[in-house]
């Protein structure tokens, strides 16, 4: 009888624990900081996240702003950024050098229920963003940016083209790895998305830069580089993804 009475104390202990949380900024951006979420505790491995800036899902006005400082491994089961129409509430995330981001069970999406705001992603040099499920998804209603300096690992990767999410790599080590593209569909899916990459702010299709995608163990690792580097990346193997002179 006592072993029973144990197991249920920690599993009902584990439900408490993952709950729906609402950032809204109270004190500061910072994602480590308690007091920016209302339930006064930092986000848990299981909890679901909602960033918005006005009332949201969980019923609670928010701020769309936050950073995660170096140092700091932020963690989420799913992370949801959300504004309403007309709100006027553009929203971002910023991920800085020596931060990461590891949302262990389903998506990370841009203002995917959103209006027409805007959400931004800033993942600087030496930040990780890591996602189980899907990465990114547009917004039906107005254009997303990602500012990609880091690292992402997700299992897929996409948006919509109607109102698509601005790839941009800054400096020449970002890069984007997913898992759920067939190697014979690697060249299809790149150029697809080629109109909406850009590398340091310059859009494909100028001069400066091509696409390096390479291949491996199941995952496909999407990449910029300057030009003078193209030939050394054929090299080890990469596909060049060649721009339209």
């Amino acid at each position: 009888m006592k072993k029973i009475i144990i197991l249920l104390m920690v599993v009902t202990v584990s439900n408490v624990m993952a709950i729906n949380q609402s950032y809204y900024g109270g004190t500061n951006n910072d994602w480590a900081n308690p007091d920016n979420w209302w339930s006064g505790i930092v986000p848990a491995a299981g909890d679901m996240l909602w960033i918005t800036d006005a009332d949201n899902r969980s019923g609670y006005p928010g701020s769309g702003d936050l950073t995660i400082y170096s140092g700091t491994s932020a963690v989420c089961a799913d992370y949801g950024m959300s504004a309403n129409s007309g709100s006027g509430g553009n929203q971002s995330i910023t991920i800085k050098a020596g931060a990461s981001l590891n949302v262990t069970s389903y998506n990370f999406e841009l203002n995917y229920y959103a209006g027409t705001e805007s959400g931004t992603l800033n993942l600087e040099a030496g930040a990780s963003l890591t996602v189980a499920g899907y990465f990114i998804n547009g917004n039906r209603l107005s254009p997303q940016y990602v500012n990609i300096g880091g690292t992402v690992n997700a299992a897929s990767f996409g948006f919509s083209k109607t109102n698509p999410v601005y790839v941009d790599f800054i400096g020449d080590a970002g890069s984007i790895t997913v898992s759920n593209i067939p190697e014979g569909d690697v060249s299809w899916y790149a150029n697809n998305w080629l109109p909406w990459m850009l590398h340091n702010g310059v859009a494909y299709g100028e001069e400066g830069w091509n696409l390096a995608v390479s291949y491996a163990d199941g995952k496909t690792t999407f990449a910029a580089v300057p030009e003078p580097a193209s030939m050394l990346l054929l090299g080890l193997g990469l596909v060049l993804i060649r721009k339209n002179k």
